[in-house]
Parts: structure tokens; sequence; C-alpha cells
């Protein structure tokens, strides 16, 4: 069990729930007009996301590059979610 937590493969399923996350509420929202908008929903479950991927990019001991990179998109992903959400 310990192997699988530290593996790559944990974060893809992770990220496969993540995905699946949004694609349900994202329709749930468009059928009954209630719930999060899909806009703001994409840019909170990005944000998440790419935190996600730069945790995998750590685990399977990737060039530090793709981390930094998925941690910056993170950021943009967090200020756009912020700015949909400033009222």
């Amino acid at each position: 069990m310990g192997d699988l937590v530290r593996s790559p493969l944990a974060v893809d399923l992770i990220i496969a729930a993540v995905v699946a996350q949004g694609i349900l509420l994202s329709l749930y929202a468009l059928r009954t007009g209630r719930g999060i908008r899909p806009a703001s929903l994409v840019a909170t479950l990005a944000a998440g996301g790419f935190l996600l991927i730069a945790l995998r990019t750590v685990l399977a001991e990737a060039w530090w590059g793709w981390t930094g990179l998925a941690l910056l998109a993170s950021l943009i992903a967090h200020v756009l979610d912020l700015r949909l959400r400033w009222r």
C-alpha cells in the first residue's frame, strides 16, 4: 500500500476523480441552473489540478522545470478563481 501512495499512479487516480467531479458538477449546473457556475468550477478545479500535477512530477522524478511550470499554472488558475469570486 505504501508503494501505491508514493507512486505517480495514485496522483493519476486522484486527477481522474477530480475531472469526473468537474464533469458531473458542470452537467448538474447546466441541466438545473443551480450549483456552481462552470467557469468558476473550472478555475477552482484547475488550481488544485495543477497542484496535483506538480506533485506527480516530483513523485515521477521529472525535470524540476515541469514542477515549476505546474506551480505557476496553479497560481494563475488560483488568481483567476479569486477574480471570478470577488464581489
